[in-house]
């Protein structure tokens, strides 16, 4: 899924024309699906391993240390998270 501007008439919904995705996007979208997949993972498996990592895995975050610091920082902000995930 993606966002793009559109316009909406009696018609229906018309998006805008988007550039093709070329290399470095893919590279980009690629990675950021991963972390959502991690992510997901931790969720049902209740994993503080799969957390740090989807954390670490994103391209916003610059390491596996920055990931793990922020898991801390959730789990201490939400308790309830914390004790979901082992």
């Amino acid at each position: 899924m993606i966002e793009v501007g559109c316009a909406v008439d009696a018609d229906g919904v018309h998006p805008w024309p988007v550039a093709p995705v070329e290399g470095h996007m893919l590279g980009l979208m690629s990675q950021v699906k991963a972390a959502e997949q991690l992510t997901i993972g931790a969720a049902l498996e209740g994993s503080a391993e799969l957390a740090w990592k989807a954390f670490g895995l994103h391209p916003l975050v610059d390491s596996v240390a920055v990931g793990r610091s922020l898991l801390s920082g959730y789990t201490q902000a939400f308790p309830d998270l914390g004790r979901a995930l082992s």
